[in-house]
Formats: structure tokens, C-alpha cells, sequence
């Protein structure tokens, strides 16, 4: 194996670490609702997507997932202060929903 072929293996090794990490911290997010597991399941799908090709053509045909790339892409044409601002905007909107549907989940069940 040449040492291109490694460096290759060893990032998606890292990519799918990290991205087995956001699953398990989005799990823990569904169950405490202070944190955004919405976006850790998020950055689990993005760096999965890294890893395995079959798993990145599914993401790119979810309609969700399309309209945050779409977003994130006109992001690369912002500078780094207004594109923080606007990833912060984005992160505190996520975490409304996710808190407004785990509120609304709890109440369903009492």
C-alpha cells in the first residue's frame, strides 16, 4: 500500500471516529434536550458522507440535508465574521426546534 493510499484510509478512519462521536453525543441530545443533538447527528451524516460514498449519495437526496448544504455553500462566499454570525443564527435556530419538539414530544406522552 502506498503512502497516498494510507493517508487516505487513515482520514476516513478519523472521519468515521468523529462521526461515530456525533452519533453518540446526538443520541445523548435526544435524551437531554440542553444539547443540540440535532447537530451532532448533522456532523455525524456530514463526515459519514467522507467516509462512504453510498452514504453520501443518500444524504445529498434528502431534502432536509439539501437545503443546509445549499445554505452552507452561499457561506463560502461571506466573510469569516458574518459567516460565524450566521452559523450561530443557524445553531440557536436548531436548537429551538429541537428543544420545541422534545417539549412537545414529553407533553404528547403526559
Amino acid at each position: 500500500m502506498s503512502s497516498a493510499n494510507q493517508a487516505k484510509v487513515s482520514h476516513k478512519l478519523v472521519y468515521l471516529v468523529i462521526a461515530v462521536l456525533c452519533f453518540m453525543v446526538g443520541l445523548v441530545g435526544l435524551i437531554i434536550p440542553v444539547i443540540p443533538g440535532v447537530l451532532f447527528f448533522l456532523g455525524g451524516i456530514f463526515y459519514l458522507s467522507k467516509v462512504s460514498t453510498r452514504f453520501k449519495y443518500w444524504s445529498e437526496q434528502q431534502p432536509i440535508l439539501q437545503k443546509l448544504e445549499s445554505k452552507l455553500a452561499r457561506l463560502k462566499t461571506v466573510d469569516y465574521r458574518a459567516r460565524a454570525k450566521v452559523v450561530g443564527l443557524m445553531t440557536i435556530d436548531m436548537m429551538i426546534k429541537s428543544t420545541t419538539s422534545t417539549i412537545n414530544m414529553i407533553k404528547r406522552r403526559i
